[in-house]
């Protein structure tokens, strides 16, 4: 990871801080991996420790991956609710509360927001559309489906859904440990989001996504690694 690359996910990551209240936001990890000092290191201490009283570095010395790296920082965390966000994602405003509340009436909920879209070639900033649940094909490709119009009819509650989207979403400090964490067999990203959807559907638990909390996320053409899922999920069966 480049000098330019670091400190422009230094700056993303910055948008939540700015966004939300400090009452709620307790400690945000920066993980780092492949980790070796070089001048880098000081610039970015620096900087974190001016700008970013909230935020810390935390580094690993070989290159382990996302989610070893969200293991990590998860780890560390000791406010009662994680919420895991990509580095290039973009918080809305009071995109938080509305996350949280429903893991306040029950710890054992997971809550997913609605992930907008922001052009990875301009940065326009556009809503999705009106929410779907999640699913996934036999190939383990994430599909949408319709939601419930009894779902639809209580909009903008949160409403249930059986698969999250992916790598955004809040969930107890407490259940999240419950569950086993993330799989640490998961070497690159891709497959996490039915891994813990998996273990939420075995624990009998609630995964909902609330279209009041919002976050954008840069959406382009790109492969992705569905031999990981597989290879993790379908073997022992």
């Amino acid at each position: 990871m480049d000098c330019v690359e670091l400190f422009n996910r230094i700056i993303i990551l910055n948008v939540p801080q700015r966004r939300t209240k400090h009452t709620q936001l307790l400690y945000v990890p920066i993980v780092r991996t492949n980790y070796e000092a070089n001048d880098m290191t000081r610039e970015l201490d620096e900087y974190v420790a001016k700008h970013m009283s909230k935020v810390s570095v935390i580094r690993l010395a070989n290159r382990s991956g996302l989610i070893t790296a969200r293991l990590a920082g998860a780890r560390e965390a000791t406010g009662d609710v994680l919420v895991f966000l990509d580095s290039h994602t973009e918080a809305n405003v009071n995109w938080l509360p509305p996350l949280l509340e429903p893991i306040a009436l029950n710890y054992r909920t997971v809550v997913c927001p609605f992930i907008d879209v922001v052009a990875h070639d301009t940065f326009e900033y556009r809503a999705q559309d009106e929410g779907a649940r999640g699913a996934f094909d036999w190939e383990l490709f994430y599909k949408r489906l319709p939601v419930l119009p009894k779902d639809d009819a209580r909009m903008p509650e949160p409403f249930e859904s059986p698969v999250m989207a992916g790598g955004l979403f809040a969930i107890s400090r407490v259940f999240f440990w419950e569950l086993g964490g993330y799989d640490p067999g998961l070497d690159i990203w891709g497959g996490e989001q039915y891994e813990l959807s998996f273990k939420r559907v075995y624990h009998a638990d609630r995964y909902a996504i609330d279209p009041v909390g919002v976050v954008g996320r840069p959406r382009q053409q790109y492969l992705r690694p569905e031999a990981n899922k597989q290879r993790q999920f379908i073997d022992d069966f």
